[in-house]
């Protein structure tokens, strides 16, 4: 078994509970900047911590640094707007249709940009996953979420930013010569727009909101968050660096989508029938014809 396989199976483990912590926070009604940034800083330092004992600070370039930042950047605005879509609609409804638009676009990005190629099983796999919207998405779902129109525009656009940003990140991650300090750069990047966001939001009212949202249970999200995070960076990006494709990457990672699903039907009983079972079980067909 390719070592990339492993590291994209792990990324999907840490990004599954990390994603998880979206739906707490906005659950909770918790500040996304704040706790991003808080995030952030800590998988910033994490990071760094083991750039500097396992392979120093020295490999930067400014091409590496760009591309860095066009992925912090967009990651960044991907998260803000899955926070956004978990307030209108449920996680069940929500993560499957992301798994399955973000593979898609990837998997386009993969074969326009890196010249990745896929077999006959694998487009059967693409075909086959366009299917599970029909089964999710019906008029009594329509009812039950709180605004499922503009969710699924959030689903679209957000699914579409997050491509994006792991596309920039395979790029970075094979041009770099520095593959933690890569890493290392684009978390100090992600934990700046945070900070940036946070400041556009509340102008003069920003250090207020920070005291507001530096509860013992807003950090202690936020230290599970950024240790998650630093996890699902450096296992994502490594397993890019080391050959891993785009495509078929991105798709074992989005694997993730069970463990909030299942998490938050247990935690806050949300909606569950027949019918997501077979659609969440057709998606992962798809994906074992997309492996």
């Amino acid at each position: 078994m390719e070592t990339w396989f492993l590291l994209a199976v792990l990324s999907a483990v840490s990004g599954g509970f990390g994603s998880f912590t979206h739906k707490v926070v906005a659950e909770r009604n918790h500040d996304t900047a704040v706790i991003a940034a808080y995030a952030s800083i800590i998988s910033t330092i994490l990071v760094l911590i083991c750039t500097y004992f396992f392979v120093g600070f020295s490999g930067f370039t400014l091409l590496m640094f760009l591309f860095a930042f066009l992925a912090a950047a967009t990651y960044f605005a991907s998260l803000m707007i899955k926070v956004d879509a978990l307030r209108v609609i449920d996680t069940a409804i929500y993560f499957p249709l992301y798994k399955i638009v973000g593979p898609l676009i990837t998997i386009i990005f993969g074969v326009t940009f890196f010249g990745e190629a896929f077999t006959t099983i694998e487009w059967i796999g693409l075909f086959l996953s366009l299917t599970v919207p029909l089964l999710l998405i019906t008029k009594d779902e329509n009812r039950r979420q709180r605004n499922l129109v503009r969710g699924l525009w959030l689903i679209v656009i957000g699914a579409f930013v997050g491509a994006v940003s792991v596309t920039f990140a395979k790029a970075g991650a094979d041009v770099s010569p520095n593959v933690w300090l890569f890493i290392g750069v684009g978390e100090a990047l992600t934990a700046f727009s945070a900070i940036a966001t946070l400041y556009a939001r509340h102008r003069h009212e920003t250090f207020d909101r920070i005291q507001k949202e530096s509860s013992p249970e807003a950090i202690k999200l936020s230290l599970i968050k950024g240790v998650l995070q630093a996890i699902g960076a450096v296992t994502m990006i490594f397993a890019f660096a080391i050959g891993g494709p785009l495509g078929i990457v991105y798709t074992i990672n989005s694997l993730y989508i069970l463990i909030p699903i299942i998490l938050s039907i247990i935690i806050y009983n949300e909606h569950w029938n027949a019918q997501k079972v077979i659609a969440i079980i057709l998606s992962i067909a798809a994906l074992g014809l997309l492996k």
